[in-house]
């Protein structure tokens, strides 16, 4: 879900360039998606039953530090990035 979500962002955005903070960002949204269910019998990541919604909000978080970054060419930023 991390690398399609990195991939998947750096594409909305339209990114000139990669760069550590965006890494950051999808870890942090990865780790986001992990429940206190999910925890309980021992996982580290969520199910890949979620894959698509999971890859979606690593996208978005990876998108936003792109425009945060200044790195965006897609613009202006979609209203609905979340």
């Amino acid at each position: 879900a991390a690398v399609q979500g990195v991939a998947l962002g750096m594409r909305l955005a339209n990114s000139v360039g990669v760069r550590d903070e965006m890494f950051l960002a999808a870890a942090e949204a990865l780790a986001e998606q992990v429940t206190d269910e999910d925890r309980a019998v021992g996982a580290i990541y969520p199910p890949l039953s979620r894959i698509r919604e999971i890859s979606a909000k690593v996208a978005a978080a990876v998108a936003g530090k792109a425009y945060e970054m200044e790195l965006a060419r897609n613009l202006p930023r979609p209203r609905n990035l979340q």
